[in-house]
Protein backbone atom coordinates (compact mmCIF):
# COMPACT_ATOMS: atom_id res chain seq x y z
CA UNK A 1 0.00 0.00 0.00
CA UNK A 2 1.09 3.91 -0.63
CA UNK A 3 -0.26 6.96 0.64
CA UNK A 4 0.88 9.68 -1.68
CA UNK A 5 1.21 12.89 0.41
CA UNK A 6 2.41 15.21 -2.54
CA UNK A 7 3.99 14.34 -5.93
CA UNK A 8 7.48 12.61 -4.15
CA UNK A 9 6.78 11.89 -1.61
CA UNK A 10 4.81 8.63 0.40
CA UNK A 11 3.98 6.70 2.84
CA UNK A 12 4.11 2.42 2.75
CA UNK A 13 3.69 -0.19 4.98
CA UNK A 14 6.48 -2.47 5.77
CA UNK A 15 7.06 -5.80 6.95
CA UNK A 16 8.53 -4.70 10.05
CA UNK A 17 5.00 -2.83 11.84
CA UNK A 18 6.88 0.04 10.60
CA UNK A 19 5.75 3.22 8.53
CA UNK A 20 8.57 4.13 5.60
CA UNK A 21 8.64 7.58 4.48
CA UNK A 22 10.03 7.85 1.01
CA UNK A 23 10.69 9.43 -2.04
CA UNK A 24 10.45 9.75 -5.57
CA UNK A 25 13.84 10.91 -7.34
CA UNK A 26 15.49 10.39 -10.74
CA UNK A 27 18.57 8.12 -11.00
CA UNK A 28 20.57 8.49 -13.92
CA UNK A 29 22.93 5.76 -15.39
CA UNK A 30 26.37 7.39 -15.82
CA UNK A 31 27.09 4.75 -18.82
CA UNK A 32 24.31 5.15 -21.05
CA UNK A 33 22.35 8.35 -19.83
CA UNK A 34 19.26 7.16 -19.12
CA UNK A 35 16.68 8.68 -16.34
CA UNK A 36 14.49 6.33 -14.23
CA UNK A 37 12.26 7.20 -11.30
CA UNK A 38 13.74 5.53 -8.33
CA UNK A 39 11.93 4.86 -4.47
CA UNK A 40 14.43 6.18 -1.45
CA UNK A 41 13.48 5.48 1.98
CA UNK A 42 14.22 8.64 3.57
CA UNK A 43 13.01 6.83 7.44
CA UNK A 44 11.51 4.22 9.42
CA UNK A 45 8.81 4.85 11.72
CA UNK A 46 6.49 3.04 14.29
CA UNK A 47 3.88 5.94 15.27
CA UNK A 48 2.36 6.86 12.04
CA UNK A 49 2.35 10.69 13.70
CA UNK A 50 5.59 10.86 13.81
CA UNK A 51 5.72 10.44 10.16
CA UNK A 52 3.79 13.16 9.57
CA UNK A 53 6.23 15.15 11.71
CA UNK A 54 8.76 14.68 9.83
CA UNK A 55 7.82 14.94 6.57
CA UNK A 56 6.24 18.44 7.83
CA UNK A 57 9.99 19.25 8.88
CA UNK A 58 11.23 18.22 5.44
CA UNK A 59 8.67 20.29 3.47
CA UNK A 60 9.28 23.22 5.58
CA UNK A 61 12.86 22.85 5.79
CA UNK A 62 12.88 22.57 1.60
CA UNK A 63 10.12 26.14 1.89
CA UNK A 64 12.26 28.22 3.90
CA UNK A 65 15.39 30.28 2.39
CA UNK A 66 18.57 29.71 3.79
CA UNK A 67 18.70 33.07 5.58
CA UNK A 68 15.77 32.56 7.41
CA UNK A 69 14.53 33.43 11.05
CA UNK A 70 13.33 30.63 13.28
CA UNK A 71 9.62 32.83 13.51
CA UNK A 72 9.93 31.74 9.48
CA UNK A 73 10.87 28.18 9.69
CA UNK A 74 8.09 27.50 12.55
CA UNK A 75 5.70 29.25 10.02
CA UNK A 76 6.21 26.96 6.86
CA UNK A 77 6.53 24.47 9.49
CA UNK A 78 2.57 25.44 10.57
CA UNK A 79 1.65 25.61 7.37
CA UNK A 80 2.92 21.95 6.10
CA UNK A 81 1.06 20.40 9.30
CA UNK A 82 -2.01 22.52 8.95
CA UNK A 83 -2.10 21.09 5.05
CA UNK A 84 -1.59 17.86 6.07
CA UNK A 85 -4.37 17.88 8.77
CA UNK A 86 -6.72 19.30 5.74
CA UNK A 87 -5.49 16.53 3.56
CA UNK A 88 -6.43 14.25 6.29
CA UNK A 89 -10.06 15.49 7.38
CA UNK A 90 -11.02 15.45 3.63
CA UNK A 91 -10.21 12.14 3.18
CA UNK A 92 -12.02 10.45 6.52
Amino acid sequence: MRIFLDDVYFIKESDYDAFVLSMVRDSTNRKTGEVTKKETPVGYFSRLDFLIKKYAQIKAIKNTSNNATLKEYIDNYQQQVDRIERMLESKC
